[in-house]
């Protein structure tokens, strides 16, 4: 992850969360220095060792940060500045407050730190500790045998024709718009994402649509997000024979299981023509079932194979993240239900945490990107709802490029609504949705 950052391209994710009430910051900030004392890597920095870069003992805190009602800051403050976890802790929070909409904090955690999934246990303890109870324990899980097809590879000829076979097949990358395609920056620009928001009924609808076409909930966000990527090909003037590629984080966790933050993840790539990412209901068919076989055989795995094979070779894992080369089209990761993943210990209003006086009303993730992918997503079901971030390369695809994508996802979910077959699902909790658990 330290290899892979870039100038204007950190290797952060930003998990957020927004909410009404009156919030102590002083309160805040002393739920985040303790929540952050059973985490000792989001304490603690990165050095470099004999046998490669090690964790030092824990001696820093993360850093909070205020932006207030009227959006100005200090002078020398530049809240989506990138993170160094060689100087400072790999977590920072910004949070901002207006009378009127409530307050915002977002946190901002470098991938070498942990994946998304440990940040959101990191959420859990902080609304925990904020109204003082206590965490929820680590917990082993419940072990899952790895498939013996699937055993650690070395670098053998199976190794060697995979990695061939992924770099004969490099995908298209976004391209950049016409003036056409292209409309004024959104209201939120301040923040270096958008976000769609998802209401109960329409997150009901989507869920149905994804269920009646034989996928799940995670499997629709892959789907339109194809969809949305293949439009805007088109609207570039591509096509064709034109191949799309979503990169998947996946977690590795085994079922129930919680430790002190850190990475334990791998990656999918799943790849479509552009002529199958034009039929919704076909194309959730075909990444259903490609999602049932990563999951069921731990291919995902493969991939860590692949960095450990490239890891003894001196210089050859820098060497291959510096490759002028788009990996992938877009990225796509889901948190699942943040509510079920968070285990905060803390009352609930119309299943909306409610620590502490006052009420988290909503989340919202984006993972990070890199040079050559276009968008990174990120999706999150809370209190029966649903969130969708976007976080584009503005610095190739423009200012308002996340906004654009999120109009071409929005109008990709009608279209996967309305190719699902009539039926009457009753709405239920989002904790029902399947944690796909990916990043």
């Amino acid at each position: 992850m330290l290899d892979d950052a870039r100038r204007g391209y950190p290797m952060c994710f930003h998990i957020e969360c927004a909410g009404s009430g009156s919030l102590d910051r002083e309160r805040f900030a002393a739920a985040v220095r303790s929540a952050a004392r059973r985490h000792p890597r989001l304490r603690s920095r990165i050095a470099p060792g004999f046998l490669g870069p090690t964790w030092l003992p824990p001696d820093r805190e993360p850093g909070i940060e205020w932006v207030d009602s009227a959006g100005s800051r200090e002078p020398t403050t530049q809240p989506w500045r990138p993170i160094d976890p060689r100087v400072t802790s790999g977590v920072r929070f910004v949070g901002s407050e207006n009378a009127s909409a409530g307050w915002r904090i977002v946190m901002t955690v470098h991938h070498a730190v942990c994946d998304g999934l440990a940040a959101c246990e990191y959420w859990g303890d902080i609304w925990t500790a904020y109204h003082g109870g206590e965490p929820a324990p680590f917990s082993p899980g419940r072990p899952v045998a790895r498939p013996a097809d699937t055993q650690p590879a070395h670098c053998g000829p199976g190794l060697l024709a995979a990695c061939r076979e992924f770099a004969a097949l490099m995908p298209a990358a976004l391209s950049a718009p016409r003036p056409s395609f292209s409309h004024t920056a959104p209201a939120d620009s301040d923040f270096p994402y958008a976000t769609l928001q998802l209401d109960a009924e329409r997150a009901a609808q989507l869920r149905s649509a994804a269920i009646d076409l034989g996928g799940t909930v995670n499997d629709a966000i892959v789907a339109v997000t194809f969809g949305a990527a293949a439009e805007w090909t088109r609207r570039a003037g591509a096509g064709g024979d034109t191949r799309l590629r979503v990169l998947m984080p996946v977690s590795l966790r085994a079922p129930g299981e919680r430790f002190p933050a850190r990475n334990h993840m791998s990656y999918a790539f799943l790849d479509r023509r552009f002529d199958e990412c034009l039929q919704p209901a076909t194309l959730l068919a075909s990444l259903a079932a490609a999602s049932r076989w990563v999951q069921g055989t731990g291919a995902a795995a493969r991939f860590l194979d692949t960095i450990g094979v490239l890891a003894r070779v001196p210089w050859a894992l820098q060497a291959a993240t510096r490759m002028p080369l788009c990996m992938a089209t877009v990225v796509t990761s889901s948190l699942g239900n943040i509510t079920r993943r968070m285990r905060a210990a803390v009352p609930t209003r119309d299943g909306c945490l409610a620590p502490g006086g006052v009420t988290v009303e909503s989340f919202a993730c984006v993972p990070p990107i890199r040079p050559g992918t276009g968008v990174a997503l990120g999706m999150i079901a809370y209190a029966d709802a649903m969130s969708i971030g976007v976080l584009a390369d503005s610095n190739r695809l423009g200012a308002d490029a996340a906004r654009r994508f999120l109009d071409l996802l929005e109008r990709q979910i009608d279209a996967l609504v309305a190719a699902a077959p009539p039926t009457t699902v009753a709405p239920r909790p989002a904790d029902a949705l399947p944690a796909h658990a990916l990043e």
